[in-house]
C-alpha cells in the first residue's frame, strides 16, 4: 500500500521522496519502481524501523539533509496480529501490535517523506 501512494506521488509531479523500510529488499524494489514512474525523480532510500526512537529520528534527519524540509508525510505501516478473539491472542503478537501502532511513530514498515 505504501509503494503504491508513494507511486502516485511521483505520477502526479512529486520531485523528491524520501522512503524508509525495515525490509532492505523491499525498500530497493520500491525505488526501482518509483524510477520506472519518473527518471528525474530524486530519492533517498533508508533502513528505517519505526518502533526505534534512533532510527526514526536519523530518518528525518537524512531525508531534512537531502532535501531541506518536509512537505508531506504519510506513515502506511502497522501491525495486525491473526484474527482471533482478545483472549486467544499470543501476548508477543499483542505486544507487537501495541508497539507498533500505539507507541511507536509508527510500524517497522514505509514511510514517505514526499516534497
Amino acid at each position: 500500500m505504501g509503494r503504491a501512494i508513494a507511486v502516485g506521488f511521483a505520477r502526479e509531479g512529486c520531485s523528491n521522496i524520501a522512503v524508509g523500510d525495515l525490509d532492505s529488499a523491499e525498500l530497493e524494489e520500491t525505488q526501482n519502481v518509483l524510477r520506472s514512474y519518473s527518471k528525474s525523480l530524486s530519492i533517498e532510500a533508508i533502513t528505517l524501523d519505526l518502533t526505534d526512537e534512533t532510527s526514526t529520528a536519523s530518518f528525518f534527519q537524512k531525508a531534512i539533509d537531502k532535501f531541506g524540509r518536509v512537505d508531506f508525510l504519510a506513515n502506511i505501516a502497522s501491525y495486525e496480529p491473526p484474527l482471533a478473539g482478545a483472549h486467544e491472542i499470543e501476548e508477543t503478537d499483542f505486544d507487537e501490535a501495541f508497539s507498533s501502532n500505539q507507541k511507536a511513530v509508527g510500524a517497522p514498515g514505509s514511510l514517505f517523506i514526499m516534497r
